[in-house]
């Protein structure tokens, strides 16, 4: 008899720390909570390009995190 196991539920579990949000950041997140769509069980900012136009550097902080996990914990380690 051949077994065959599969990994169906593997749950891996990253956290990255983002160093504090500037007085910047917060009044841009004030200015897009005012302008919103009620969707189903939350709301969208209107805008969608938010992370482009007035967070460039928490977008290079969710990018540069990305391609940490993906390097080091989907593909099981750096390349070789």
């Amino acid at each position: 008899m051949n077994i065959e196991i599969h990994n169906l539920f593997p749950i891996p579990v990253v956290q990255f720390h983002l160093a504090g949000i500037t007085v910047d950041e917060m009044n841009e997140v004030d200015k897009y909570s005012k302008n919103v769509i009620q969707n189903s069980g939350n709301k969208t900012s209107v805008e969608t390009y938010v992370l482009n136009k007035s967070f460039p550097r928490i977008k290079d902080f969710i990018l540069t995190a990305l391609k940490e996990y993906t390097d080091n914990v989907i593909c099981n380690g750096p390349e070789v």
